[in-house]
């Protein structure tokens, strides 16, 4: 009885060994803070990546009411029988959210996010006049609000031509028309800024080109103000190096 109860003693002890280590390891206690298939902290998806653009725009809130108008337009087109069965309702409330989204584009965001303003003048003899202006120094536009600005400005249309298709071939020709309305503000801009950008393009080309022609004027001018100095020091010094 008393080998037995030494021995039970003794593997009483080590199991109470065992345990005082395994505690002070804290394993599955302090290690382990989160359970297994919980969403981490950090951004992913398609929401992080559009937080994480917005954080990088040097006008963050420009580029979100660039995204807001056109986003809430798709969704209550999408989404929206799920709310109100009213289809005179959500046929105007589309058509607000494109004109904002419209005047937001052509009169804010296009000259905030990428330097670029156009308008259209009718004249007296009613002729129509475009005109595009640009910013002097493009280098002052952020690479990320450029990105996001003609990605909302080109991607949004082709959804729009989707539904449009969409909505023909069901025959529901009141939202056909509503898309073809969203498609016309939708190219107005896209034409207008388009423009633009090919307006800032000449005027960059043209600009390198005075500039070379000023250089090579003014070193064409020192040479004919030196007497054609420079010029004769080159072949007699150089020129049998060149030739010979």
């Amino acid at each position: 009885m008393n080998d037995a109860s030494k021995g039970l003693d003794f593997f009483d002890g080590g199991g109470a060994e065992i345990s005082d280590n395994s505690s002070l390891l804290g394993v599955g206690q302090h290690q382990i803070s989160t359970p297994i298939g919980a969403p981490s902290n950090d951004d992913s998806g398609a929401l992080g990546f559009l937080s994480g653009a917005m954080r990088q725009a040097k006008h963050p809130t420009v580029a979100a009411f660039h995204m807001a108008f056109k986003s809430l337009a798709l969704f209550v087109y999408m989404f929206g029988s799920w709310f109100s069965s009213n289809d005179v309702f959500l046929f105007v409330v589309i058509i607000l959210l494109l004109a904002c989204d419209f005047w937001t584009v052509k009169n804010v965001s296009g000259r905030l996010l990428v330097g670029l303003r156009w308008w259209n003048n009718v004249k007296d003899d009613g002729q129509n006049q475009w005109i595009f202006e640009s910013l002097d120094d493009m280098s002052t536009i952020g690479a990320m609000d450029s990105r996001i600005f003609w990605s909302g400005l080109y991607c949004t249309p082709v959804i729009w031509v989707v539904f449009f298709c969409v909505s023909f071939l069901k025959f529901q020709f009141e939202w056909t028309v509503m898309c073809a309305v969203a498609i016309t503000l939708s190219w107005a801009n896209i034409y207008g800024y388009t423009q633009c950008s090919k307006e800032a393009k000449k005027q960059t080309s043209s600009g390198r080109r005075l500039c070379g022609e000023a250089l090579s004027s003014g070193f064409f001018c020192l040479w004919k103000w030196s007497g054609g100095g420079y010029g004769r020091w080159f072949s007699q010094h150089i020129g049998w190096f060149c030739y010979d």
